[in-house]
């Protein structure tokens, strides 16, 4: 672990190492509280602090909460034994943790989750009952009310029957634009 805040002394020296890693644990510190307010930010404790308010309760809920999802990534490991490919599963899981436990959890990062949404819609048929039911509850939930975005940012636009039959176009040389057909002559 010491090798790892020595990695940057080649390259900026002793006391430009000690600089670099004062001023990253100050951004760090003084940059967590205020953004735990902004919109984009999905982290337990954004969630608290945007319920409860910025304190001692909403940090205690998120920090019990974080330690409630990574015993239950922890079983997950233990239980690797009972998966015959567990590293799909245990790596989504992971990615998916990832903005949850930083407080600086932009929801953008969210899309590293993508692998376990896909484990969930293609072995959705071999969850047991139990969490199956649990995976379609989930899907209808609605999302809270702070997560809605004004109507001008959509963030799934109302396709029609003919944004369909566009998808449905057949694009061959013919029906290529001319800048591509004068790029293939």
């Amino acid at each position: 672990m010491l090798l790892l805040f020595a990695l940057p002394m080649p390259l900026y020296g002793w006391s430009g190492t000690i600089d670099l890693h004062e001023i990253w644990w100050k951004t760090v510190t003084e940059t967590t509280v205020p953004n735990l307010l902004n919109p984009d930010n999905v982290s337990l404790a954004s969630m608290y602090a945007k319920w409860l308010g910025i304190g001692a309760l909403s940090a205690t809920l998120a920090t019990v909460s974080a330690l409630v999802l990574m015993i239950g990534a922890a079983i997950v490991f233990v239980r690797r034994r009972l998966v015959s490919a567990p590293e799909g599963l245990e790596g989504s899981l992971l990615l998916l943790l990832i903005p949850l436990l930083s407080p600086q959890g932009w929801d953008y990062v969210l899309l590293i989750a993508t692998p376990a949404i896909i484990y969930l819609a293609n072995y959705h048929d071999l969850l047991p009952a139990r969490w199956r039911a649990l995976t379609v509850v989930a899907r209808g939930v609605p999302p809270p009310k702070w997560l809605d975005r004004p109507p001008e940012i959509p963030v799934v636009k109302a396709v029609g029957a003919g944004h369909l039959r566009e998808l449905r176009y057949e694009y061959t040389e013919e029906t290529a634009n001319p800048a591509y057909r004068m790029f293939l002559s």
